[in-house]
């Protein structure tokens, strides 16, 4: 991934392990989204912009507070559990998406900002709601909760011929939820780890971590 190398500077560097979010990089991971955002029903904010220039693609979503490099792997993360990532599309073209219910207003209008000032172009969006708590409030109440997670049980499932796993857990609170998924990273195909709590169900699977 040598093409995103030189696009970033210095600061603090990052590793795969830290990334929290789920990578679309090609359309067809795109499509099965937006297949089951339909039939599921559940409209998260989004933003989705369409880029005449790949370079212009990467730089806007490098351009965004929580996406980075990991240092060795030299792919794009991000820090926030949520859907992120480009991809060539038809005409030469890319599409750049940023996507998820864990998205603050904040990041959205940031997210906005940087697609716009690298040359993109709407294609569709979802605003969040404004956000009635600040992140360092919301940072302090997940801290104080004890955090813990439990196994409950695995599970297999054929579907079109092919096994998949679920490794189900349950959890206290989404932060340690998500603090156990960062920490179990997956690594094989039709693999899923899911971690079941009070504020909704969290999951890893090969592309990242994601809410169900």
């Amino acid at each position: 991934m040598s093409f995103f190398k030189g696009m970033f500077g210095g600061g603090r560097t990052y590793k795969q392990s830290d990334n929290r979010g789920t990578y679309h990089n090609n359309i067809d991971i795109a499509s099965a989204y937006w297949v089951q955002r339909n039939v599921k029903q559940k409209f998260e904010p989004f933003l989705l912009y369409k880029f005449k220039d790949e370079a212009d693609a990467v730089r806007s979503l490098l351009d965004i507070e929580c996406i980075r490099i990991a240092e060795d792997t030299e792919e794009l993360i991000c820090t926030e559990v949520l859907i992120y990532g480009y991809y060539p599309v038809e005409g030469n073209e890319f599409e750049a998406v940023l996507c998820g219910e864990e998205m603050s207003h904040h990041l959205f209008v940031n997210a906005k900002k940087a697609f716009i000032k690298n040359n993109g172009i709407k294609l569709n969006e979802l605003e969040p709601a404004k956000d009635t708590q600040s992140p360092a409030k919301s940072k302090t109440k997940q801290i104080s909760v004890q955090n813990e997670v439990k196994f409950l049980k695995e599970t297999k499932q054929i579907k079109m011929g092919h096994t998949f796993t679920y490794r189900i857990y349950k959890g206290q609170t989404a932060s340690s939820a998500v603090s156990f998924l960062e920490k179990n990273p997956v690594t094989e195909n039709l693999l899923y780890i899911i971690v079941e709590t009070p504020e909704g169900n969290y999951g890893r699977d090969i592309q990242g971590i994601y809410k169900e």
